[in-house]
């Protein structure tokens, strides 16, 4: 299989320095070949091995021109055998991005499926290890290669000295799941097996072990203890985990070099998670989480047949774009990435669409926003939402010289820029419901910027509701409820006099990582004009419970919601109340087919609630059922794969992939 690289290159900020790393720097052509010459590696690749070296930044690892600021040495001395080792056989990224929440959980999500989507940075419980069903919506690698390829448990392999990723082995795709999902392999403290190994040695070694004593198709070993020391260690102990590391790394590669399962067909990839803060800022020198460029930057290196020598690559080249690469030199299919690949494939077309005028369109692999027909997005754009002739959407300028946040922008009927409730920037996750009825645009959105469970109470973790008009600009910031763990997908309705707000959430410190349920709040505004939220309702029971909506039809309240159980799969959830939220209905399954897609939410407009699910052929359906009928309708869509479902006033938009290949269209019943 040969591979190219064909990116829209922009100038390295730090080039290579002689004798320290690559030596070409392509950013003429933005095409870059990888060898596959005879005389140097073969074409074929038959194995990954994925090492994360768990926080380590590039101040620390693969930058150039840099010093650190926690030892004052020069970047180039670090990881010195990687370096002259590995580097002249392979291809660096300068700078590899972390485009999602900068934490462990979500950083690896992003990883294992290419694409963004929350998933937060639960733990499990010490003793039992259950990951429970808070596991990626989208389909994971681990899933691909052993459903496409049929490839063993062995063969398909996650290890760490953590326990925190324990539930992305397999996602709650209904195509996929626990069936081709990847074992788990915790390097434990051996004198307390509940404790991960504060050492990255032997998990070294551990992996060694693995891929000799089984043929280890795909591996993603993370080594935690970088990050460990960062976080609780003293600041010299950091950048020493990270020199830990270098030499046996180096030594797995010449090791793989010389044994013949490997030699010539494996390649071998270098990349952390996320980096950390600069070391001079006080108090929070130890965390990430945010958009500093210090946590979003992380290195990235590959290497082994198909894999140019001596190359670096200056495009940002972000997780979702290793993912993707990944699956092509393993030739799987991931249709629901959205990265694009170091041979230049990305996902072409439009990935969502609202209400018809506002879409997010791929090209190359890279997202921008287009509102009727032109491009009203700054750098990547994404999470396009409309309400009447308003448009809201996220973006970020991978070019920026300081930190690379995601800013919200809304637009006006004109296309005036209206910002958006006076937030400088707001979570990789940020997808706001917005409600236009009279003066006002209304907009719900979690503000939880940092994507983890328990943060300080510095850290904002709220769900707010704000308005706009034209007379008043933005009203309600600091309003909002806190009583949640990591809540997502807020929706709200409007009923005249108060707002609903839908939002899905676990509760605070939960370790029960497979009951998470829907709150409801019926939200006033004071004379103040600032909101009182007021609980109405919580769906508390079994299960995880995600993605709700909210709509008033005359003096009935509705909720509808996604539920996944072990029992049932996924299925859709409905309820009322016709009193004002002081009373509910029990709740009504309306889909017991358990093929429900749980990355697309239930969504109720009028008098019907639209959903999509994996029909019996295995294309995709799109199903409809009125709020007082019995059975549902469906239609088939054709699609090997549906990415978005819009319902509004203008029509029923899903956004498809026909073949699985990537290309994504819009389609209508």
């Amino acid at each position: 299989m040969t591979l190219l690289l064909a990116l829209a290159c922009r100038p390295a900020v730090d080039p290579p320095s002689d004798g320290v790393g690559p030596d070409d720097s392509k950013t003429e052509t933005g095409i870059v070949k990888l060898d596959d010459s005879e005389d140097t590696q073969t074409s074929g690749v038959e194995h990954v091995i994925i090492i994360v070296m768990d926080g380590a930044r590039m101040q620390e690892s693969f930058g150039t021109g840099t010093t650190s600021n926690t030892t004052g040495e020069a970047t180039e001395d670090f990881m010195p055998e990687i370096r002259s080792r590995l580097f002249p056989e392979g291809t660096l990224v300068l700078p590899g991005i972390a485009p999602g929440i900068t934490t462990t959980g979500p950083s690896h999500c992003d990883l294992l499926i290419g694409t963004n989507t929350p998933y937060g940075n639960y733990g499990v419980d010490a003793a039992t290890r259950d990951p429970g069903l808070y596991r990626p919506e989208y389909p994971t690698l681990f899933e691909a290669a052993r459903a496409q390829k049929g490839w063993s448990d062995d063969e398909v392999r996650f290890g760490a000295n953590a326990a925190l990723m324990y539930g992305l082995t397999w996602s709650l795709h209904p195509a996929y799941g626990e069936e081709f999902g990847a074992e788990y392999t915790f390097i434990a403290d051996p004198e307390n097996a509940e404790q991960p190994l504060a050492d990255d040695l032997p998990v070294m070694e551990a992996l060694q072990d693995h891929v000799d004593e089984h043929e280890a198709r795909l591996i993603i070993w993370n080594l935690k203890n970088v990050d460990r020391t960062g976080h609780y260690g003293p600041g010299e102990s950091y950048p020493n985990a990270v020199k830990v590391i270098d030499d046996p790394i180096a030594d797995f590669w010449d090791w793989l070099q010389a044994n013949e399962t490997y030699a010539g067909n494996t390649v071998l990839v270098l990349t952390s998670d996320h980096g950390r803060h600069d070391f001079d800022r006080e108090e929070d020198w130890r965390q990430h989480g945010d958009s500093c460029r210090g946590c979003r930057e992380v290195p990235m290196f590959l290497v082994g047949p198909g894999i140019e020598a001596g190359e670096t690559v200056t495009d940002f080249t972000t997780l979702h774009d290793l993912t993707q690469t990944v699956a092509e030199m393993l030739d799987l299919s991931m249709p629901h990435s959205t990265g694009r690949s170091l041979t230049g494939d990305g996902a072409e077309g439009t990935l969502e669409i609202s209400g018809g005028s506002l879409t997010s369109t791929y090209t190359d692999g890279r997202p921008t926003i287009v509102r009727d027909g032109e491009v009203v997005s700054s750098g990547w754009g994404v999470t396009p939402r409309v309400a009447g002739d308003y448009a809201c959407f996220a973006e970020l300028d991978p070019t920026s010289t300081g930190s690379l946040p995601w800013v919200p922008r809304c637009l006006d009927a004109e296309g005036t820029d209206i910002g958006f409730a006076d937030e400088p920037e707001v979570s990789a996750w940020f997808a706001p419901d917005l409600v236009v009825e009279g003066e006002y645009l209304w907009a719900t959105y979690a503000d939880t910027k940092n994507g983890v469970v328990v943060r300080p109470s510095s850290r904002s973790e709220a769900v707010r509701l704000v308005r706009w008009s034209s007379a008043n600009g933005w009203e309600g910031m600091g309003g909002g409820t806190t009583d949640f763990s990591l809540a997502t997908h807020p929706a709200l309705a409007r009923d005249g006099e108060s707002t609903w707000v839908a939002f899905a959430s676990a509760d605070p410190g939960t370790t029960d990582r497979s009951s998470r349920h829907i709150k409801v709040y019926k939200v006033a505004w004071n004379d103040e004009e600032l909101p009182i939220w007021n609980k109405a309702h919580d769906t508390l029971g079994e299960g995880r419970m995600e993605r709700p909506d909210i709509a008033v039809v005359g003096d009935t309240v509705y909720l509808s919601y996604l539920l996944s159980r072990s029992e049932f799969g996924n299925t859709v959830m409905l309820k009322s109340s016709s009193d004002g939220g002081e009373t509910w209905t029990e709740t009504l399954r309306i889909d017991d087919s358990g093929r429900v897609l749980a990355h697309v939410g239930p969504q109720l407009h009028d008098t019907q609630t639209w959903w999509a699910r994996l029909g019996d052929e295995g294309t995709v359906e799109v199903c409809s059922r009125a709020l007082a009928a019995q059975e549902p309708t469906c239609t088939d869509t054709g699609a090997a794969a549906l990415r978005t479902l819009s319902v509004s006033d203008e029509g029923v938009f899903a956004t498809v992939s026909e073949a699985g290949d990537r290309s994504w269209t819009t389609w209508s019943p």
